[in-house]
């Protein structure tokens, strides 16, 4: 809650989703707010070899393909940055991105298996690359159809 007794802001990590749980990819400076990722690198069931999601696709039933590595929502409220986030990696990337674009309110990182990241410009600003092999773009400059 608000900002460390220095007046600081906090440094919430974003977890490297193709390295161990140590590992960060980068991460946000903030101060009252909630930060919720979703992603399937933690919680994933094996069928014949193959991972599979825990996130189900509302329209097919099954597991989400995973375009999106990771999605993270920043919130002053906790329980629509875990609704949002979950329900913006169910989306799959495309919608995903559209329907960020489209928001006023909504702040997101979202991470592809490409190494891309893609952020709302007003988190870009306080948002700091751990891994020089993702490249970051900002939701604003880009079209996706």
């Amino acid at each position: 809650m608000g900002k460390k007794h220095d007046e600081s802001l906090w440094k919430v990590g974003i977890r490297h989703p193709f390295k161990t749980r140590e590992d960060v990819l980068g991460f946000l400076e903030l101060g009252s707010t909630s930060v919720v990722t979703s992603a399937s690198y933690e919680r994933y069931f094996t069928i014949e070899d193959k991972k599979l999601s825990h996130i189900i696709n509302p329209k097919t039933g099954f597991p989400v393909k995973d375009d999106i590595a990771s999605i993270t929502v920043v919130d002053i409220n906790s329980t629509f940055a875990d609704a949002m986030s979950t329900a913006l990696f169910a989306m799959g990337f495309k919608k995903a991105i559209n329907f960020i674009q489209d928001s006023k309110t909504t702040e997101a990182v979202v991470v592809t298996p490409f190494r891309e990241i893609y952020i709302t410009p007003s988190l870009a600003q306080r948002f700091t690359l751990c891994d020089s092999s993702f490249r970051v773009i900002k939701t604003n400059e880009v079209i996706v159809l």
